[in-house]
């Protein structure tokens, strides 16, 4: 019988010397933690993965693969909501296929999935493309990923497979730019049309928010506080997110808020009514993150506390 996929990435790993990366939407911490067993400890690794509550309320991820990750000297450990590739490098020699870093994915448990990883040399490109569409996790965010699969953990929900189910309508959010920004005006209307009930929202009002929900890949639920929940996991390590945590170190007013994202999306037809869009969104669900003040006839925004890549105690 033919070694399993995990036996062949463990031998390879074995061998590696200077940088290991790992992409996979899925990952398991024992999974993770047995191929970092046979590991070298001075090898650089860097790995990334998508969190979503419902994975992670199902058990198809696990939030602890973080820390297996970062116990290590050199580690990053990055999130790319947008990620469905699975890629395996161990220097010079990679790996690509349909295996998830899963004990059913890898032929650790049986039954196992029937997978495929295919002998490749480094992809450069995809590194490169995969870098610039995640981000490095945080404690914040491995926080709100928590609560948010709690609070999933108490819905009727159905263990997701490795695709996330077709909503039933078109995501229009990415045309035009490189990055997305909310479009629904009143983020307190999203629970509602998630569920159904938009009869007294506009066409447009309904339509925007669709295409959010979509794009978050946020599932119906009932609960008003599992949604909400939900939509801060996820909105937490969106790039824009991100992006103005970093810009609004400094307290910025509305007009340096606005002039930001005039450059960062240069097509946006109107800056002012996006920065407001922005800010109903992060006051909504991210008030942990941002404070709001008015000073001078502007809105200011500042960053409440810094958030960190280290390990929790």
């Amino acid at each position: 019988m033919a070694p399993s996929l995990g036996s062949r990435l463990e031998v390879v790993a074995a061998s590696a010397q200077e940088e290991i990366v790992l992409v996979a939407p899925f990952m398991k911490e024992a999974v993770l933690r047995r191929l970092l067993a046979v590991t070298d400890t001075r090898v650089d690794l860097r790995v990334v993965t998508r969190w979503h509550p419902v994975e992670v309320a199902t058990g198809v991820s696990d939030l602890a693969c973080r820390q297996a990750a970062l116990e290590r000297r050199s580690a990053e450990f990055m999130l790319c909501s947008r990620l469905h590739a699975k890629y395996f490098r161990f220097d010079n020699r990679a790996f690509v296929g349909s295996a998830n870093l899963t004990a059913s994915g890898l032929g650790w448990r049986e039954p196992s999935n029937l997978e495929l990883l295919v002998d490749s040399v480094p992809l450069q490109d995809f590194e490169d493309d995969v870098a610039a569409c995640s981000v490095i996790a945080t404690d914040q965010m491995q926080d709100l990923m928590e609560q948010a699969s709690r609070a999933l953990e108490l819905q009727s929900i159905v263990a997701p497979s490795s695709e996330m189910p077709d909503l039933g309508y078109q995501d229009r959010a990415g045309v035009g730019h490189d990055i997305w920004l909310p479009r629904c005006r009143d983020p307190g209307a999203l629970f509602d049309v998630q569920a159904g009930r938009h009869d007294d929202l506009t066409t447009t009002l309904t339509r925007d928010a669709l295409i959010d929900l979509r794009h978050l890949g946020i599932l119906s639920v009932e609960d008003r506080n599992a949604f909400e929940t939900n939509v801060a996991a996820m909105l937490s390590y969106e790039p824009i997110v991100i992006e103005v945590l970093e810009f609004a170190k400094e307290p910025k007013r509305f007009g340096a808020m606005r002039d930001w994202i005039a450059r960062r999306c240069p097509d946006i037809v109107d800056p002012v009514r996006q920065t407001q869009t922005l800010y109903r969104w992060l006051k909504k669900f991210l008030p942990e993150k941002f404070g709001f003040t008015r000073g001078n006839y502007s809105e200011i925004i500042h960053v409440l506390e810094p958030d960190t890549n280290r390990l929790r105690n």
